[in-house]
């Protein structure tokens, strides 16, 4: 329940000012409630934590508990929402200083979200000093693919960033799609890694 204090309005707004806002609220709370109102599709949240897929909460919680007890580190894969969501409940609920703070659960990196060749690097950099197993979490929208898209990498290391795909065993298969490498360097122009993740029944 948010409780909004209007003390500090006084002497700024009137209370008639504030009251005349009355029914307009009314009406906007009534329409964020209304299943039938447009927009509802995207609404949902208000509904939480009462209404939910109590089943998906329940395998959700299961592979927490696999991850905690069997991994060092997670590797979150998304792009957008898919990223700050997962990011942004780190944050909020654990520390945006998550990785760096003495605790019994893993480490997690996130990737997919930039094109930075260097902070790619750095994660499988971190995932070979890593003791025990990395989970691989990739979230889309359509829920069976994700699309890792990043540029001035060298083939190696698209092939190493694959391989490592691969190992996990959330990914069902992997196809890469590459543009001209530069004279200079041999990076490539851009590198798309499309990965196609294992169906809900033959998944761990």
């Amino acid at each position: 329940m948010l409780k909004l204090d209007l003390s500090n309005l006084e002497g700024v707004v009137s209370q008639q000012e504030i009251d005349a806002l009355a029914p307009e609220l009314e009406a906007a709370h009534a329409k964020l409630y209304d299943p039938a109102a447009p927009g509802a599709d995207f609404t949902g949240w208000v509904r939480l934590p009462e209404n939910y897929d109590k089943e998906e909460f329940a395998r959700i919680q299961k592979a927490a508990a696999k991850i905690r007890k069997d991994s060092q580190v997670l590797v979150v894969i998304g792009i957008g929402g898919s990223y700050l969501g997962a990011r942004g409940v780190i944050d909020c609920l654990c520390s945006p200083n998550y990785n760096l703070k003495k605790k019994s659960t893993p480490n997690v990196y996130f990737v997919g979200n930039g094109l930075s060749a260097d902070a790619m690097q750095e994660v499988l950099d971190l995932l070979d000093g890593a003791v025990g197993e990395a989970e691989l979490n990739a979230i889309s929208i359509n829920g069976s693919q994700v699309q890792v898209q990043f540029s001035g990498v060298t083939l190696a290391q698209t092939a190493g960033i694959v391989s490592r795909l691969e190992e996990s065993p959330l990914v069902a298969a992997t196809w890469v799609n590459t543009a001209a490498t530069t004279q200079d360097t041999g990076a490539l122009v851009q590198s798309s890694i499309l990965i196609q993740l294992q169906k809900e029944e033959t998944a761990p």
